[in-house]
């Protein structure tokens, strides 16, 4: 097996901070230090630029990720128009959605994409309503 290459690393490990909720429960002092000593032990050769590039790039692929999960997610509910998906792939993403409905935190939800760089569409607020509309009918 190949190791990864210093910047394959880096970007996992900038991933795993950027989604693991212990390193989130960091302040960003605490985080960016923990990072500049992994840094320092196993990429010395990622330059702060390259930090800063990867970090944004990380940021904006994510938001790119929820955009995609909340568009699916509103075709599964049928509150979109699916567009290049296929019925059975909806299908399940509706039948496995509504499996684990009962789990979803909805002000997590909310707090998510308040934090999100996503804009504040009314379609995805319409979404979440939806989704915490059909939380209360499950939970009868």
């Amino acid at each position: 097996m190949r190791e990864f290459s210093h910047r394959e690393f880096w970007i996992f490990v900038m991933t795993m901070m950027h989604s693991s909720q212990r390193a989130q429960s960091l302040t960003k002092e605490q985080r960016v230090t923990i990072e500049e000593a992994i840094r320092a032990k196993h990429c010395q050769d990622i330059s702060y630029q390259e930090w800063e590039e990867i970090e944004l790039n990380i940021v904006k692929n994510r938001d790119k990720i929820q955009e995609g999960f909340m568009s699916l997610l509103g075709m599964a509910l049928g509150k979109s128009q699916a567009k290049g998906i296929d019925v059975d792939s909806l299908k399940t993403l509706d039948d496995s959605f509504r499996h684990i409905i009962k789990n979803i935190n909805i002000a997590d939800l909310r707090e998510v994409i308040q934090q999100s760089h996503t804009p504040q569409a009314p379609e995805i607020l319409d979404l979440i309503n939806e989704i915490e509309k059909l939380k209360k009918e499950k939970e009868r």
